[in-house]
């Protein structure tokens, strides 16, 4: 997956959880380019949804989330 490193940024954030308006934060972007930029990364996917956006990135290596255990 050719991804750019802001691409990359912002699948990690979605993949944390985090909506529109807090990932123009954490990449100082304004709100319209991020959701602009999730509208190109669904096409670049083939994705429908963010957590299918997610799925598909993770699958395929773009983003390396880590999995903890609460115990």
């Amino acid at each position: 997956m050719n991804l750019s490193d802001l691409e990359r940024a912002i699948l990690l954030c979605l993949a944390r959880g985090m909506q529109s308006k807090e990932i123009a934060v954490c990449i100082e972007r304004k709100k319209p380019t991020v959701e602009q930029h999730i509208r190109l990364l669904f096409a670049k996917c083939g994705a429908k949804t963010r957590a299918q956006l997610v799925a598909i990135a993770i699958e395929r290596g773009a983003v390396n989330v880590r999995l903890t255990s609460t115990g």
